[in-house]
Order: structure tokens, then C-alpha cells, then sequence
């Protein structure tokens, strides 16, 4: 266990581990997991991305502003992430909202700039089904989630509720870019 104040907004890396439980209450930069098999990872706040490669059978809780998995099997993840998840050579997959909290919890997405209502846990793009079968992923149904895991050991309040299949908009950053040339500048000037 990583208590808060731990990573305190640090790199982490865990690798090399078999059938161990795993959670880290703190926020970070950003997270790999690698060659990980039969293990149980909860990850509170990730700033940046989190990196999941060669790993087998693993129940994974993750709190992201991006997730990219590669070469990772027959695992099933409870995902806020602020932007589609990417897989590569990845099979036997199953994605479900983030189920968990700990006491600090809010406070550490608020520093990670973890928005919990912005989660597109559902919008997975594989970078090797062209026809987009989903034939190595799948959202997994409500009533196959896990009991909430609270890694601090007591039950507190979700600061990431469950969102929704096809809730949250994503937004095109090209729509929202404004301009600064120099009509706009002066029209701002004229506001002051």
C-alpha cells in the first residue's frame, strides 16, 4: 500500500509481480505497470498517463487522464479516464466504470486535474480491430461489477460516481481553440 503523501505526485512504476494486491492512495504523474500477472492494482490519481504492458489476469481500478494498454490479457478494468482508452495486441478484456474511493480520494483527482464526471471509461479504441468488432474487449454489464473496493479498508463516499454508457461528451479541442490575432486583440482591448 501507497498512503497519501507517499508518491506525492511522483512517476511510479510497479513491475515483475505475481497474484499480489496492490493500491496506491495518492496522486501521481504518471504510472507503468508492466509483465504483472494474477494481481489486483488500484491506482487513485493518475496526472497524465497510465501505461498497462504484458500483464495477465489482473483486476486493474484506475483513475487517469489517459489509459493505454499493451499485450494485456484476460483482465478487467474499472476505468475513469478522460479520454478513450487505447489497445494494442490486447485480448479477453472488460471495462466498467471506477468502483472504489478512499478518503483523500477527492482531493487527490482535484490535484491530478481529474475531472470524475469526464470519464470515458466506455470509448475504447483498439489499434488492431479495423472492422471494429470488439472482438477483443467488452463493456461488462452492471450486474457483473465487483463490490466498490475501498483499499483504506473502511467504506467512504465515491468521489468518482459511476458514469454512465454515452453520458459524457467528448469535446473537440479544435472547436474551443480561440483566436489571437489582431482583431481579436483589439476587441478585447476595447472591452478593458
Amino acid at each position: 500500500l501507497k498512503f497519501p503523501g507517499d508518491i506525492d505526485g511522483q512517476a511510479f512504476e510497479i513491475s515483475d509481480c505475481k497474484n499480489t494486491t496492490m493500491a496506491i492512495m495518492d496522486h501521481s504523474e504518471q504510472v507503468q505497470i508492466d509483465r504483472v500477472t494474477g494481481c489486483k492494482i488500484f491506482i487513485g490519481a493518475c496526472a497524465s498517463s497510465t501505461f498497462i504492458r504484458n500483464c495477465d489476469n489482473c483486476i486493474f481500478y484506475i483513475c487517469c487522464r489517459q489509459l493505454r494498454l499493451r499485450e494485456v490479457t484476460n483482465s478487467t478494468l474499472y476505468v475513469l479516464s478522460m479520454s478513450e482508452v487505447h489497445i494494442e495486441y490486447s485480448n479477453g478484456l472488460k471495462f466498467a466504470p471506477f468502483n472504489g474511493s478512499y478518503p483523500l480520494h477527492g482531493e487527490h483527482l482535484k490535484s491530478a486535474n481529474i475531472d470524475p464526471l469526464h470519464n470515458l471509461w466506455y470509448d475504447v479504441y483498439d489499434h488492431n480491430d479495423a472492422d471494429k468488432s470488439h472482438s477483443n474487449w467488452k463493456l461488462l454489464p452492471e450486474s457483473e461489477y465487483e463490490q466498490p473496493w475501498f483499499p483504506a479498508g473502511t467504506e467512504c463516499e465515491f468521489a468518482a460516481p459511476r458514469v454512465k454508457i454515452g453520458s459524457v461528451v467528448k469535446v473537440n479541442e479544435t472547436e474551443n481553440m480561440q483566436s489571437f490575432g489582431l482583431e481579436q486583440m483589439k476587441a478585447d482591448a476595447k472591452k478593458v
